[in-house]
């Protein structure tokens, strides 16, 4: 760890030792009851669905949480980000109102391209007018690309940005010149061009206008997705010292959280993460990475214990043999012949919520099958098999 980090680390820690001596201290049963009406909020708006039947009803009991991190940790890439597509896709055509973000490390004409076909598939589904339908739903979709883990928190920032109530100082001619970080997807853009919101407006209003900001939740998401996590996390690990990578996985965690809980909108935050094979004799696995399949493949969420302490609720999804004696026909030829993918529950740190005090049911265990049809995630079969090891 260099001089700069380390410095910057016992700033942080100061910081937040000053902040904890300024603060009055709070009786935990008024902390008991916000929660208790944040939650209850959050469920009459209803949950985030991912548009598999079996996995919403059954895994899910109900679906995704609002105000919740959830992390999907796939074995094959295409599936996790369908299924995160799918469910920003569901809650965009929920209502005229939401909005989503989509953060990426990955060129924003691949991204697009994957939303665009998520989006004719899905209208399809539920029988809409497409063409409107589909330019209504770009035009409430926010993408950012970014390169690293900073590039991630300038954008989370600037979230919080949008939360202040107060308004601003006038911009500084520094700050106006410099382009958004955050892109907004027109129904009239290319899949490989992006118009940032800034060039997209007209010249800069005279500085009394420059404090003017939009309503507090008018532009937030009710769905942030972030692809391709891993890519951040290697690039983390490649460049900083084991220390500093971890301290800045613990701020980001606690960002993620604190944006989850606090924005107006209540978004969910999806992590889509890939996985990794252990070797059958290497060390146990921790129980919340362990899958309920005992595969002799072990396969486990890369960067295990480091990336589910950024999350609520794991899901696993890993490629398992229809049947047993087919284990090995997948290997020449089509390589999914013969396998499905089954989610299953790793972590629920929340638990299902029911409108009450006490003891909350674990999802943890609970599983389903699904594969790719016709260009989205469905259930593996009409009869869905379904299961929880106890």
């Amino acid at each position: 760890m260099n001089a700069i980090e380390q410095s910057n680390i016992l700033d942080l820690r100061r910081s937040q030792v000053s902040s904890r001596l300024d603060m009055e201290p709070i009786s935990a049963s008024v902390l008991v009851d916000d929660e208790f009406k944040r939650r209850n909020t959050l469920k009459a708006l209803g949950p985030f669905r991912t548009g598999c039947t079996g996995i919403d009803d059954y895994v899910l009991m109900g679906g995704l949480e609002r105000g919740s991190v959830v992390g999907i940790s796939a074995e094959e890439e295409d599936i996790g980000l369908k299924l995160g597509l799918q469910t920003l896709v569901g809650e965009l055509c929920a209502g005229q109102d939401r909005r989503a973000l989509i953060v990426t490390p990955n060129p924003a004409g691949a991204i697009l391209s994957a939303l665009r076909a998520v989006l004719k598939t899905e209208l399809k589904q539920q029988q809409q007018k497409q063409q409107v339908s589909m330019n209504d739903c770009l035009d409430r979709t926010m993408l950012s690309c970014v390169f690293d883990l900073d590039g991630l928190e300038e954008v989370l920032a600037d979230l919080d940005g949008r939360h202040e109530p107060s308004s601003p100082p006038p911009p500084s001619p520094e700050a106006a010149r410099s382009p958004s970080a955050i892109s907004e997807v027109g129904d009239s853009q290319d899949e490989d061009a992006l118009s940032p919101l800034v060039a997209a407006s007209p010249p800069p209003p005279p500085p009394q206008r420059a404090a003017k900001k939009p309503s507090s939740s008018a532009s937030l998401p009710h769905i942030i997705l972030v692809t391709h996590f891993t890519t951040f996390m290697t690039s983390l690990f490649t460049q900083r010292d084991s220390a500093a990578a971890h301290a800045a996985l613990h701020l980001l965690g606690s960002h993620l959280r604190r944006l989850s809980r606090t924005l107006p909108s209540s978004p969910l935050v999806l992590l889509l993460n890939t996985t990794t094979t252990a070797a059958a004799d290497a060390a146990p696995l921790d129980s919340t990475l362990r899958s309920v399949f005992a595969a002799s493949r072990r396969v486990k969420p890369k960067f295990g214990l480091v990336f589910s302490r950024l999350l609520d609720l794991h899901l696993l999804g890993a490629r398992v043999a229809r049947q047993e004696e087919e284990e090995g026909a997948g290997t020449s030829g089509d390589r999914s012949a013969g396998y499905i993918t089954v989610l299953e529950v790793l972590l629920d740190e929340l638990g299902l919520w029911e409108g009450k005090l006490g003891p909350r049911r674990s999802r943890e265990q609970r599983w389903g099958a699904v594969v790719v049809e016709n260009g989205r995630v469905s259930d593996a079969f009409s009869t869905m098999t379904q299961g929880r090891v106890s």
